[in-house]
């Protein structure tokens, strides 16, 4: 379902495709004090550590991709 801030020719490209569908999740990373870093996605209640940037963003997209299969496949 398209969103307010979608352009409306990105609107329009969505609407074409009725099979797809896309889902956006509110994600977020950051770093502790002691230089731990942390992944979360609030909407799936998922969150992971990790030693650097692109290892948390690796983790937590693994681990989205992970849950979601789980979903799906119990439908």
């Amino acid at each position: 379902m398209p969103t307010i801030a979608e352009s409306p020719s990105k609107q329009a490209q969505l609407q074409r495709t009725p099979a797809q569908r896309f889902c956006v999740l509110r994600c977020f990373a950051w770093c502790s004090s002691e230089g731990v870093y942390f992944a979360e996605c609030i909407d799936l209640d998922i969150a992971i550590r990790a030693k650097n940037p692109q290892e948390a963003y690796q983790k937590l997209q693994d681990a989205m991709i992970g849950y979601l299969k789980v979903v799906i496949d119990r439908k």
